[in-house]
């Protein structure tokens, strides 16, 4: 029995899954991402009611209102899409910084240029300078364009994961993304789980650029123009879009001064580069991931003093959190144990696996300090940090939440595959540290 369900969850996870999400989760965020633009998803069906295509069916209506019947997307939008991968391509490559060896379970290592946060700081000052301060573009542009640019990034994403589904490698990589190594799959799986843990391309390394320099650098850019919208609407910004502007960026702060730890995560060591990765962090990224931003330009709040401080000082914290626990196991691990943590010499697991090619390797487990408490508390004070710059938004409207939700989701699914994962490359050490430390996430309840 049990191995029947093993068996129809994994066929739902790499064949039925992929397929309800490819057709499903474009529509949804596009709904989502609407809605926040307009300020309430009744705008945007509002929009459908009042549409002068008399003659169109409702479906189709709908599909314009959120952007999904573009055709190949407007000349402005593929301007915007080519400047900024280009720009991005030019910052990676040409902004001082040194290079670091990725981790790899199998095939080719990667080498990452680690230039983020430098380039996290000239892109958004640069933004900053040529719309508003030189006047070249208007600085709403990104939110007046946002359907369209999303359209393009679709039909990119799209493209980009066939190509890389049907080109031909020197070394196939199995990974774990899938939960198999078996490389005899169709061209469904290979399209959207992808072939490849590390693709190269023309010197770059594929899933830095779209996962970092694409998804997330166009995530503050997006906030910005939101913070321009909004002053060009009401001739001010609200305390309340402050915040939450605020938060993200310090959170994207940590993210980008901690590049070079997430090239250790899951995403970047395991997952293929296909459908769910590229396009996850190409698309959906900037559709869902600034939506408190989007959802306040319309729907501005003044908050009480008070209220804005707390809020800051827990934000904050939670992101101090997320990134301390990081943080220390990176130097456990870089200092072979030989370190402190919370004031005291670390307790470790030394745990032995052995590669594809029968290989013997050791890892550190660390058993102290956040590590000590669950086996990924560090998704708390990241859910948590979501929350809180989502909080300002008040309660309205639950489209600014999604996030959160869609988060939350997302983590507890990825303890999961990363437990799975553990299970099965360090055995009997795993279930060692699990034993020491029982909780996935939430300490006494998950």
């Amino acid at each position: 029995m049990g191995k029947n369900n093993d068996t129809k969850q994994g066929r739902f996870r790499l064949i039925f899954g992929p397929i309800f999400m490819m057709t499903f989760t474009p529509v949804f965020a596009l709904t989502i991402c609407a809605g926040c633009l307009r300020g309430s998803l009744a705008s945007v069906l509002d929009d459908v009611s009042r549409s002068s295509n008399d003659s169109g069916s409702p479906l189709v209506k709908f599909f314009t209102a959120i952007g999904l019947a573009q055709g190949l997307g407007s000349p402005t939008a593929w301007t915007i899409f080519v400047v900024f991968v280009a720009s991005q391509l030019i910052v990676l490559k040409c902004v001082p910084g040194g290079e670091e060896e990725g981790v790899t379970a199998t095939g080719r290592t990667p080498v990452y240029k680690t230039n983020g946060l430098a380039s996290f700081f000239l892109t958004t000052t640069g933004y900053v300078l040529l719309s508003i301060v030189f006047g070249l573009f208007p600085a709403t542009i990104l939110y007046d364009n946002l359907l369209e640019i999303l359209w393009v990034a679709e039909i990119a994403s799209i493209v980009l994961c066939l190509w890389l589904a049907v080109r031909k490698t020197s070394k196939p990589q199995t990974g774990t993304g899938t939960e198999s190594a078996n490389e005899q799959i169709s061209l469904l799986l290979k399209f959207y789980w992808g072939r490849e843990v590390h693709p190269s391309v023309m010197g770059f390394e594929l899933k830095q650029v779209t996962n970092c320099r694409f998804g997330m650098m166009i995530w503050p850019l997006i906030m910005i123009s939101c913070m321009a919208k909004q002053w060009e609407i009401y001739g001010y910004i609200s305390n309340s879009m402050a915040t939450a502007a605020f938060l993200q960026f310090a959170y994207l702060t940590k993210f980008f001064h901690w590049e070079s730890g997430y090239m250790r995560t899951l995403d970047m060591m395991h997952d293929r580069a296909g459908y769910y990765i590229c396009w996850g962090c190409m698309f959906y990224v900037p559709s869902i991931y600034p939506s408190p931003a989007m959802y306040l330009v319309r729907n501005p709040n003044s908050l009480p003093t008070l209220v804005v401080a707390a809020l800051v000082v827990s934000g904050l914290l939670c992101v101090g959190l997320n990134y301390q626990a990081d943080w220390q196991k990176q130097e456990v691990r870089k200092s072979d144990g030989r370190c402190l943590i919370w004031g005291e010499p670390p307790k470790v697991i030394r745990a032995k696996y052995t590669d594809e090619n029968n290989v013997e390797h050791s890892q550190i487990l660390l058993v102290s300090g956040w590590w000590g408490i669950s086996r990924h508390f560090h998704y708390i004070p990241e859910i948590l940090a979501s929350l809180i710059w989502t909080l300002p938004c008040l309660f309205e409207s639950g489209l600014p939440y999604f996030y959160v939700i869609y988060l939350t989701m997302l983590l507890i699914d990825r303890t999961d595959r990363d437990d799975r994962r553990c299970l099965n490359k360090y055995k009997s050490y795993w279930k060692k540290y699990t034993e020491a430390v029982p909780y996935k996430m939430i300490p006494y309840i998950y």
